[in-house]
């Protein structure tokens, strides 16, 4: 590795087996981060965007694939509950459509 490289996972493989595989996985964590410091203000915000929804949509397939993942997060849990009230969503999200949509290519859901 070159000496400017940090690792900051000292188990072998969370960082990828090459420096393009670090690369991404640094440009996905960066995601990451940016996401939990920026969640809070999208919560409280007194609008809906189309983060909110895409958000929604995420937390939403996390608790297909794992069941219960969110209850350890009471913000995040009232942040779905709330927007999935939404009357027009909630009729959505009841739907065939919505509720027959697979979420992976390979089966997992």
């Amino acid at each position: 590795m070159p000496p400017y490289t940090v690792v900051y996972f000292p188990v072998r493989g969370l960082y990828g087996k090459d420096q393009q595989e670090a690369a991404l996985v640094d440009m996905v964590n960066d995601g990451v981060e940016d996401l939990r410091c920026k969640y809070i203000s999208l919560i409280y915000t007194n609008y809906i965007s189309f983060a909110d929804y895409n958000l929604l949509d995420l937390l939403l397939i996390h608790e297909v694939l794992a069941p219960g993942c969110l209850d350890a997060f009471p913000l995040l849990s009232a942040y779905v509950g709330r927007l999935s009230a939404r009357p027009k969503l909630k009729a959505f999200l009841a739907s065939p459509e919505y509720v027959n949509l697979p979420i992976n290519g390979n089966g997992k859901q």
